[in-house]
């Protein structure tokens, strides 16, 4: 089967087929990051999913630095706090395959009631569950087991849904993503930049499910920083999370 991995030259004008406006969210930018075209999720003064957030499109939220990483944050805004989602490609353009981020930023400074999710969404189809597959790093209410990464093929509640797993402290940068094939998602995460790296030490975290998994439809890569229920975050102060890289291998 032959093998591609999607990149887009920075001299392609982007040709974004996602609707400027899906409910309370438009997408008034883009940004060349990672050898793809994203787009800046705006909802203005309203709130929107997930977590009944403000999502703002300013480059104090959604910026690439100079020396080429992504940069998201959540502060405030306007009396409210603010946060971060970016959508790459084009809809149609993913679909099976191997989606590998690379986090710069120790996964514990996601602080409490924030979570960085890296994940597909089907903005045109709710079927499915929106072909929603997911790795997030944050800290969940009640979970006694010191996790703070967490692998999901929605939706959540079926059993067998999720796998949690504790990233350690101060480590960074994390690679961590999923290779989607027919009625199967194969999760990893490791240390380093390589999803799978050549020693076996640096894996933190691997799973395998054929337990609800969807099929390709017009779902594109996204990332996202948020707060659970809006809630300030602890310490009350900005969150900053710099990804190093994304890139999709096509097994199509």
């Amino acid at each position: 089967m032959q093998r591609r991995t999607l990149l887009r030259s920075s001299a392609l004008a982007p040709l974004m087929v996602l609707p400027r406006r899906v409910g309370a969210e438009t997408y008034p930018r883009t940004i060349d990051w990672s050898g793809q075209i994203w787009a800046v999720k705006d909802s203005g003064t309203r709130v929107t999913g997930p977590g009944g957030n403000r999502f703002s499109s300013s480059t104090d939220h959604v910026r690439v630095t100079e020396d080429g990483a992504l940069q998201l944050r959540i502060t405030p805004a306007g009396g409210q706090w603010a946060c971060a989602e970016v959508v790459a490609g084009e809809p149609g353009d993913f679909g099976y395959g191997t989606y590998h981020w690379v986090m710069e930023t120790p996964a514990d400074a996601v602080r409490r009631w924030a979570i960085l999710g890296l994940f597909t969404w089907d903005a045109q189809s709710a079927e499915q569950a929106n072909r929603e597959i997911d790795v997030e790093i944050g800290r969940w209410r009640g979970d006694a087991g010191g996790h703070n990464g967490l692998f999901t093929v929605q939706p959540y509640t079926l059993p067998g849904a999720s796998l949690g797993y504790p990233i350690p402290s101060g480590t960074g940068p994390v690679s961590i993503g999923f290779t989607w094939s027919a009625g199967r998602v194969e999760f990893k995460a490791a240390m380093g930049p390589q999803l799978t790296p050549t020693d076996l030490d640096d894996v933190i975290a691997s799973w395998t499910t054929s337990s609800g998994v969807p099929t390709p439809g017009l779902e594109q890569p996204r990332i996202n920083l948020w707060l659970q229920h809006h809630r300030t975050p602890k310490p009350e102060r900005p969150i900053t999370v710099r990804m190093r890289s994304f890139a999709f291998t096509s097994t199509e």
